[in-house]
């Protein structure tokens, strides 16, 4: 049975960053970076709360919460079309720049590829061709199938299940520890992609398989093996 790559798909295969010229235009005095990174933190503490109370609705929406939560913070009054144009932004992310040479590799060797997101499937395929690599991918798997998010156990199990495989046969690639903890605790194989010396492993919940620095060095990782 062939190994199966998933890859988180926000800040793991695209960047965040990309919607920061967004952001830009919602007001001249508005600090860019701190906005994105509050609205970043709501966006993933809205799926955790949706998740525990079992009241879901899609990452699209979670969005939107954050979008209104932080212009209420910062004091912005932004325009329905303002907002939309942001959401907008957030729909077509840029890939990073190693993304492309690494899946080009990876298409090369006896593993399946797979995403693995968050995302509402509609929105994770039009993420996908907007960055030009959706066509790397076997299977594209979205949480939206089982109604909950990461790191829910039962997120992890769909993965598992909508591959036909076993954990022992997943490597889960993210650029995210609390996806990677929520992996491990289910059995899949880890692999952080820690894109910033800035960002930490959390102290519990096990550590990864493996670290890299960036996906250049993942097909590399695969071919001396895992």
């Amino acid at each position: 049975m062939a190994l199966t790559i998933a890859f988180d798909v926000y800040g793991t295969l695209l960047d965040m960053n990309g919607a920061h010229h967004s952001i830009a235009k919602l007001s001249p005095n508005i600090n860019t970076e701190r906005f994105a990174a509050t609205l970043r933190q709501k966006q993933l503490e809205y799926t955790f709360r949706r998740a525990l109370m079992g009241q879901y609705t899609g990452f699209d929406q979670c969005t939107r919460d954050a979008i209104d939560y932080c212009c209420a913070l910062f004091e912005i009054e932004a325009t329905e079309r303002q907002k939309h144009m942001l959401m907008d932004a957030y729909a077509h992310l840029p890939a990073y720049g190693d993304v492309r040479q690494c899946l080009s590799e990876l298409s090369k060797l006896p593993v399946k590829l797979v995403t693995f997101s968050n995302a509402e499937s509609a929105t994770l395929h039009e993420l996908l061709s907007h960055a030009s690599i959706e066509s790397y991918f076997d299977q594209i798997i979205s949480v939206d199938a089982v109604a909950s998010f990461k790191p829910d156990p039962k997120v992890y199990h769909h993965l598992i299940e909508t591959c036909k495989t076993s954990a022992r046969k997943v490597y889960l690639v993210s650029g995210n520890a609390f996806d990677l903890i929520g992996a491990n605790a289910v059995g899949i194989k880890t692999i952080w992609c820690q894109r910033s010396q800035n960002t930490h492993y959390d102290p519990w919940g096990g550590r990864p398989d493996h670290t890299l620095s960036s996906l250049q060095e993942l097909a590399e990782l695969i071919r001396t093996g895992l």
